[in-house]
């Protein structure tokens, strides 16, 4: 055989392989892709199935939140060998609720904070009944369900003011009684006690700890605590309590969101914006054109009258639910609340005593008394340019937990 043949076919041999080995090549990368892919859309199936159970699970729990034990949901939603669990725990006046779905190695977890449905719809107002009518002057303005005193409501003439409206009630009249309607004390006072209970050797001090915190409440709460005032001018997001002994100051410059705030007085500083809770036993100042966004709490819950207050300076706007309550309830003295011009609450409002109101509340507000006081004397239920309107409030409004024991339970708005 000549070379010049042995030549030609070796190198058809060579070419040969190499073709095969491509194929090979092509042939192993195809498999592999098909394979990973198939792994992939499995993977994601499956992802897709869990979170489906997770979402179920939560549309169950809100319907039925009695039922909802993790046995009762593992029996009734979790198929197919994926697991369903929830925790449940009290932030302040609402509840934290942990949704998680897993199969394997696979978990899916969801963090709500949740309220109660608003059974107030349409409400505007709640004046005990304390033998005095109420009077409007000026632009006052009622519109919703009015529950007012026997002597009823009349129109009147303040420093030079008389009223301007068409209607003194735009809305249905009822007769009130001597007391106002009860809600959910025994979780305040519980709350109140917590937070007065806390174990001081598990907290941080608040000037040792980092300047800016971020917690998850999939993580544990973290306390900061000191025996003295607090100056709160940074970052505080998520998971979070703060406890003085004395006085919380909060900084026009802090940046707060979903953390509870708690101390005997507490002063927010005029320009302030953020969401918190904020639980104060003596005095609760909001500064000039400060912003607590929904959901905050604004509370006071005290012993400590004539001297408790809570006060909205002018132009300020709280976007959630206002308590205060006394323990003790001594004649010709009480708590008060003064709601100075053109601030705003858009939400529910509950006063055992006093309520000073020259504002906006869109929602419903229940008391015990109003009182104006002007340059040359002091009027008792008279309100001067004073607007309690219900129908502006969303009717997507979540109530805190302390309005009562609904068993409809609402999402405030999912943390993570």
């Amino acid at each position: 055989m000549k070379l010049s043949n042995l030549k030609v076919r070796g190198g058809t041999l060579a070419y040969t392989i190499t073709i095969a080995l491509v194929v090979f090549v092509l042939l192993l990368l195809f498999i592999t892709y098909y394979f990973l892919n198939n792994q992939i859309f499995e993977k994601t199936a499956l992802e897709s199935k869990i979170s489906t159970y997770l979402d179920n699970s939560i549309e169950l729990y809100m319907e039925t939140p009695d039922k909802c034990t993790n046995e009762y949901l593992n029996k009734h939603m979790a198929l197919d060998g994926i697991s369903i669990a929830f925790k449940e725990k009290e932030w302040g006046l609402y509840k934290i609720v942990i949704v998680t779905a897993s199969f394997k190695e696979i978990r899916k977890k969801k963090v709500l904070l949740t309220g109660l449905e608003n059974q107030n719809t349409n409400k505007a107002l709640y004046l005990a009944d304390n033998n005095t009518g109420l009077t409007l002057s000026g632009k006052s303005r009622l519109t919703g369900e009015c529950y007012l005193p026997g002597m009823s409501v009349r129109r009147g003439s303040i420093e030079g003011q008389p009223f301007v409206g068409t209607e003194l009630i735009n809305g249905n009249e009822h007769k009130s009684t001597s007391e106002l309607p009860k809600i959910n004390v025994k979780t305040l006072s519980s709350l109140y006690i917590q937070f007065r209970q806390i174990d001081r050797n598990n907290s941080w001090s608040f000037y040792n700890s980092p300047d800016s915190i971020f917690n998850s409440f999939k993580d544990k709460t973290i306390f900061l605590s000191h025996d003295k005032e607090i100056s709160v001018n940074s970052t505080f997001i998520g998971n979070i309590v703060i406890v003085s002994s004395k006085k919380v100051s909060i900084s026009r410059t802090a940046v707060l969101k979903d953390i509870i705030i708690y101390a005997p007085t507490i002063e927010v500083e005029e320009g302030f914006e953020g969401s918190c809770q904020l639980y104060a036993t003596e005095r609760l100042l909001v500064g000039a054109d400060s912003r607590l966004l929904f959901p905050s709490i604004l509370s006071l819950y005290t012993d400590k009258i004539p001297d408790a207050n809570l006060i909205l300076k002018e132009d300020s706007e709280v976007r959630g639910d206002i308590i205060l309550l006394q323990k003790k309830r001594v004649k010709d003295k009480s708590v008060k609340l003064s709601i100075q011009k053109n601030s705003r609450i858009t939400g529910s409002v509950y006063c055992e005593g006093k309520v000073s109101h020259s504002g906006i509340v869109y929602g419903y507000m229940q008391c015990n008394e109003f009182e104006l006081i002007s340059a040359s004397s002091r009027y008792e239920n008279h309100l001067l340019n004073a607007v309690i309107d219900a129908t502006v409030l969303p009717n997507t409004y979540v109530s805190s937990y302390v309005f009562g024991d609904v068993k409809k339970i609402e999402l405030v708005k999912c943390i993570q």
